[in-house]
């Protein structure tokens, strides 16, 4: 009887044995099948998956700069109290130079956009300017600015124009539309900033009959902008010489030096890269 009982104790474990090893099997088929599968994948593209990242956080950035349309400060009208009360002789050349050297930026125009580095407030490389020149025959400033591959691009045309086209003000449009659509051609990723055109002094807008078409230039101007595809700004800074006339030359057009401290200030805080800037988005 024992002998039986060893017998049937044995049997009894060696199917277990038998059972567990052909569940091992199974399992060792399987695992090695998944690795199989897993080997034949292709691997992550890392590189690929950076650039979806960055193109994501890009289009985030362009969505936030839409929302505010391109202005990056709080109160505007803070911001210009700020900028007419700022002595500027506590604006330094080096400050601005900085600035605008770390947020790749650039300023592009007539005569007005000159004076940035004629008097020695931005470096030559920072400014693609000409005495005279309208959006129409600025390719050589145009495409200079293009080479330079900026990340931000003032576009500060009008003084010459508006007295060329006086009150054909969609071919002045025209005219810059075509302009800017060939730098988003070139250049998708940079922003470009539009300043509005300049008022005249009182003296000066009396004796210039073209002045009197200065509101309808820039409300085509800002209409334009608000037309393109988020990556175009109207910024006015008119007000500085409206609220500050002192600053005008002798021929109620063109700005004395510190001018543009101001004006290049009130620039980088528009876009955000100055020190002083509040990025905090509101409602």
């Amino acid at each position: 009887m024992a002998a039986l009982f060893a017998l049937i104790f044995y049997l009894s474990g060696g199917i277990k044995v038998h059972h567990s090893k052909a569940k091992n099997a199974e399992e060792i088929t399987s695992s090695v099948a998944v690795l199989a599968a897993m080997e034949a994948e292709e691997p992550p593209d890392f590189e690929a998956i950076a650039a979806q990242q960055a193109a994501e956080e890009l289009a985030a950035q362009r969505e936030a700069l839409i929302a505010r349309k391109g202005i990056q400060v709080d109160d505007l009208e803070a911001e210009q109290d700020k900028i007419v009360a700022t002595d500027p002789s506590t604006i330094t050349a080096a400050d601005l130079q900085r600035l605008y050297s770390s947020a790749n930026a650039v300023v592009v125009g007539d005569s007005i956009a000159e004076g940035c580095s004629a008097y020695g407030w931005l470096d030559e490389s920072m400014v693609f300017s000409k005495i005279g020149v309208s959006v129409s025959t600025a390719d050589e400033q145009i495409s200079g600015a293009i080479a330079a591959k900026p990340s931000i691009m003032f576009l500060c045309f009008g003084l010459n124009d508006i007295a060329s086209y006086g009150n054909n003000v969609s071919k002045f449009i025209e005219v810059y539309t075509a302009a800017i659509e060939d730098i988003q051609a070139q250049l998708p990723d940079t922003i470009l900033y539009v300043n509005a055109l300049f008022p005249a002094s009182a003296s000066t807008t009396a004796s210039k009959s073209y002045y009197q078409y200065l509101d309808q230039y820039n409300a085509a101007l800002e209409e334009m902008c608000d037309s393109m595809d988020g990556t175009v700004f109207y910024v006015n800074s008119g007000f500085i010489f409206q609220r500050l006339p002192e600053l005008y030359e002798a021929d109620g057009m063109h700005a004395k030096s510190k001018f543009y401290a101001l004006w290049l200030t009130y620039f980088a805080d528009i876009a955000g890269f100055s020190n002083d800037t509040d990025n905090t988005e509101t409602d």
